[in-house]
């Protein structure tokens, strides 16, 4: 991880003094001890459209430094999803989530695509089309130069290929993950005019899976098979792409209900 210093990022994919300037005034208002600030500027980076995993994860130290630890873990849950080989992040992460109050038991074990854990969804997909690229250019020379076999190594590739492919299909199906921002916001029975009933309540930094919309509000579930609905703005989005909750209201203020 190359945590604050992100050079070779900036020299990389960004050629505007811009970004340059707000990564500098970042990395110096972390050093000096304003987080906030370096969080509005790693924030602007990633709004800019360098949504990368090293941003994210800076964001997050900041933001736990700052005293928004469920930010913080929203911010280090979109890191592991663009880099998820880092160590760095999965064991902020994991000492964050000792400190949430609800311990909820989150299977992260290896599934039947057990890569999945090492490598993100992008990388999937570029090597599924790398493979079936090689598989078509293999046939090619088959049927050009038909003195040459290649129906084993188009084996070879094909399979692992048809397995990247349906990898990168069921990572792009799989609901979204959401982290709960709120200090505690109630579960409710049904979204929308009618809310329904309390069945439980969630705490900051909570991790669920998301569901549908219903106007403000989403469906979340939780390991253990509950579900119900909460306000929207009470839960972020486990989504690079999408936009950063903002950090009004403060951690420390319940969100409202309805």
């Amino acid at each position: 991880m190359s945590g604050l210093l992100l050079g070779i990022l900036l020299a990389s994919g960004v050629g505007q003094a811009g970004p340059q300037d707000l990564q500098d005034q970042a990395n110096q208002a972390y050093v000096d001890g304003d987080f906030t600030q370096a969080a509005q500027l790693w924030s602007s980076l990633i709004e800019a459209g360098h949504p990368t995993g090293d941003l994210y994860y800076n964001l997050g130290n900041a933001l736990f430094r700052d005293g928004q630890q469920a930010r913080a873990m929203l911010a280090w849950r979109r890191a592991q999803d663009l880099s998820p080989r880092d160590g760095d992040i999965t064991a902020n992460l994991d000492r964050a989530r000792r400190q949430v109050q609800d311990r909820l038991d989150v299977d992260r074990g290896p599934g039947l695509f057990f890569w999945q854990a090492t490598l993100s969804t992008a990388e999937q997909g570029w090597l599924a089309a790398w493979g079936c690229g090689l598989v078509a250019l293999l046939a090619i020379v088959g049927r050009v130069r038909r003195d040459v076999a290649v129906g084993l190594p188009a084996a070879l590739v094909g399979g692992p290929a048809l397995l990247l492919v349906a990898s990168t299909a069921s990572a792009l199906s799989a609901p979204p993950g959401g982290v709960v921002l709120a200090e505690t916001v109630e579960v409710r029975s049904a979204g929308g005019e009618r809310s329904g009933v309390v069945l439980f309540a969630l705490h900051a930094g909570a991790e669920v899976t998301l569901g549908d919309s219903l106007g403000s509000w989403r469906l979340v579930a939780l390991p253990d098979g509950r579900k119900g609905w909460v306000p929207q703005g009470a839960v972020g989005v486990v989504d690079a792409a999408s936009p950063i909750p903002p950090p009004a209201p403060r951690e420390g203020r319940s969100a409202e209900t309805g």
